[in-house]
């Protein structure tokens, strides 16, 4: 029973710790700022090689980056088309979707 207690407490830990990171990251940017201070800090919690705010333009099935967060740069206002992608299923299906490996494979261009 302890060790579940001591998982449960650990996981919190983890978690007040990624949301305060996040929080630092952007606590002080609004608008355009934020979302570019919001991939940084989703990247660095999550620990990925990349992050991106997105809007979706539904008329042309269309991602236009807020902003996109790879490789130490950040880039932005771009456009993606989602036919194809993993972006494509996350709105046909309205949830989430979990690519944990090779994402980049599965988007025909990008914008780096």
């Amino acid at each position: 029973m302890q060790n579940a207690a001591q998982e449960n407490a650990a996981r919190i830990a983890d978690e007040n710790s990624a949301l305060r990171i996040i929080l630092e990251g952007t606590a002080t940017y609004t608008g355009e700022r934020f979302f570019e201070a919001l991939v940084v800090s989703l990247s660095k919690v999550l620990k990925t090689h990349s992050a991106w705010v997105t809007e979706y333009l539904e008329k042309t099935r269309q991602l236009r980056a807020l902003a996109y967060w790879a490789d130490g740069r950040l880039t932005k206002d771009f456009l993606i088309d989602i036919a194809g992608t993993p972006c494509e299923a996350v709105i046909t299906q309205a949830g989430m979707v979990h690519y944990p490996i090779m994402s980049f494979a599965c988007i025909p261009t990008t914008p780096i």
